[in-house]
Formats: structure tokens, C-alpha cells, sequence
């Protein structure tokens, strides 16, 4: 008996931005599996390209013993219904469409396993701001940096949101990839997110110090008698100028910050 599971293979994606599929599946036979949302519950689809086209094939599942299945046979794991039509080279569905080639994750999808949390940091619209590390096995020991984890939107509680919508989970990895794309000095770096399950979390960069915090320590040295405690307005007009330049450089990728 198989026990391996899906999460565990290289070919699944977990949740994936649909604008992705485009990216990653070029080649006829090219596949790999994601976690979606249908008729509110959370399924597996097979992502393969067949006849110049992506097609999207619902894995279902049997009423009784909950066995997984695509069209003739079906199997106790997702991961053994895959070995099996690859291996024997078993149509996916009635319209001959195969599995051959599988594609692995991209260097910045990782692992919910590789993300160590620390101490929480705030909260914001999509959830709660964690400090932490992620580990890159014998690439990186340890890379420190800000995780933010998906909980429920309206903030009452730190419950994981398991009824966001699809829409919503599209549009947060959405942003995401977008995120991605940008490298600048003047931005928050996103090195990449871990979607395999829930909560979906994103690692960026954690900066040494806010601006806030500066701000209010200079205010305090002034409060207790350094004369020079204030803010010069050479150093003000430096900030600016940063922002101003990590701002042109995201109107210059077609992105408005907001």
C-alpha cells in the first residue's frame, strides 16, 4: 500500500494564481497538480496541456469509500492516481489527454515546513505579520524574514479564514506574483509564499527598523535635551526622495500603490 502524499511531490502546486498556468505548462503532456475551490469545497485538479490547450480536470471522489477519480479507475490517494496514469500512459479523460511530463515548483513556492515563525508583528488586511525564518536546506541555513500568513479579513479573530472565497484567494496570490516581480532597493523584497495549504503565507524581507519607530526616538532624545535629536532636513528630504524613487519605479511596472 502507497501512503505518500501529494503535498509531499514537487509536481503539486497547491493553490496557484491562475495566470500561473500559462507560465508553467508550455509543452504538450506537461501537468502538474493545484488545489482549488468548487461548489465551496476544496478539490484537486489536474492542470495538463493536450492539443495546444490547458485543460482543468476535476479530480472526484467516490460517495462511499471517498476514492479518488478522473474517468475508468480510481485509487485511495491523489498521488496514486497519478502514478498510475503516467506510469502506464492511461488517458487523463475521454478526450486522450495525457500526463507525461511533470512540473516541479518554481524556487519560490516553498513549503509551509521550510517557514520557522517568531514573534507576531502586527496585522493588516489579509492577516497577521510574523517575523521568522526560512530555511533553504544546503543552499541557506536561515533567512530572516517577515511572514504574513492568510487569516480572516475582517480581523475579529486568528483563525485560519477557511471560507474565503476563490475569488479572494486568486486575488491575494495575484498580488503575490506581482510582488514577485518587482526588485528594487527602495521596496520590501517578496522572496516567495507557500501555498501547498492553509493558511497561505508569504515571506518577504524584514526590515531593521520602521519608520515610525525612528521617527519617535529622535522625538524622544529631543524630549529629554539632545539638542540634536530631531530629524535634519537633509535626512527627511533622503526618505522622501527613497519613496519617491520605490514609488516611480512601481509606476514605471505598471503598478499603483495603494
Amino acid at each position: 500500500m502507497n501512503d505518500r502524499q501529494i503535498e509531499d511531490e514537487q509536481f503539486f502546486h497547491g493553490y496557484l494564481w491562475k495566470g500561473d498556468l500559462d507560465r508553467l505548462i508550455k509543452e504538450d503532456g506537461q501537468f502538474l497538480v493545484r488545489k482549488s475551490d468548487h461548489e465551496g469545497k476544496e478539490v484537486y485538479v489536474i492542470s495538463v496541456m493536450a492539443q495546444d490547450n490547458i485543460h482543468n480536470l476535476l479530480l472526484h471522489q467516490t460517495r462511499s469509500k471517498k476514492l479518488y477519480y478522473v474517468m475508468n479507475y480510481a485509487f485511495k490517494s491523489v498521488y496514486e492516481l497519478i502514478d498510475y496514469h503516467y506510469r502506464n500512459s492511461e488517458p487523463v479523460d475521454e478526450a486522450s489527454v495525457y500526463i507525461k511530463i511533470p512540473v516541479f515548483r518554481q524556487d519560490w513556492q516553498f513549503s509551509h515546513d521550510m517557514i520557522e515563525q517568531a514573534k507576531q508583528l502586527g496585522s493588516g488586511n489579509f492577516g497577521t505579520v510574523h517575523a521568522g525564518y526560512l530555511s533553504r536546506g544546503h543552499q541557506d541555513t536561515h533567512t530572516r524574514g517577515e511572514l504574513r500568513a492568510m487569516f480572516e479579513k475582517d480581523e475579529r479573530s486568528l483563525e485560519v479564514d477557511e471560507d474565503m472565497t476563490a475569488a479572494d484567494k486568486n486575488e491575494f496570490l495575484r498580488e503575490a506574483n506581482l510582488m514577485l516581480a518587482v526588485d528594487h532597493p527602495n521596496l520590501v523584497k517578496l522572496f516567495g509564499l507557500a501555498a501547498t495549504r492553509m493558511p497561505i503565507q508569504i515571506v518577504m524581507e524584514l526590515c531593521n527598523e520602521t519608520l515610525l519607530g525612528k521617527l519617535k526616538a529622535h522625538h524622544h532624545a529631543f524630549d529629554f535635551g539632545i539638542k540634536d535629536g530631531l530629524l535634519c532636513v537633509a535626512d527627511k528630504a533622503r526618505y522622501c526622495l527613497d519613496a519617491a524613487r520605490g514609488i516611480d519605479y512601481l509606476h514605471s511596472c505598471f503598478i499603483i500603490h495603494r
